[in-house]
Parts: C-alpha cells; structure tokens; sequence
C-alpha cells in the first residue's frame, strides 16, 4: 500500500556528485525534486553529513 505523497521505494546515490567526484567529509545541504506522472511535484530540503 501507498501513501499519497510518499515515495514508497529509496532512491539510490552513488555518493558523487554532478561532475562523477566522490564528496568529501562535511555537512551538506541538498534538495530532492520528484515530479509524478500526473506533473505534480514534491520538494524535500535536508542536512547531509559525511563522516568517511
């Protein structure tokens, strides 16, 4: 069962970033975009913290 407005699967991250380099340790901001296929959109905005 489903939520509306709940993405039932993750989403998968390889830990890089948009030029194919892997983020080194620091705290980052990052805002998730899902648009469905009805064009409705959600936005998400967090906290990242990398330790390794």
């Amino acid at each position: 069962m489903t939520c509306e407005g709940f993405r039932p699967e993750g989403v998968d991250w390889d830990g890089k970033d948009e030029y194919g380099d892997k983020l080194g340790r620091g705290v980052y901001i990052y805002k998730l975009a899902i648009i469905n296929t009805e064009n409705q959109k959600a936005e998400k905005t967090e906290k990242l913290v990398i330790l390794n």
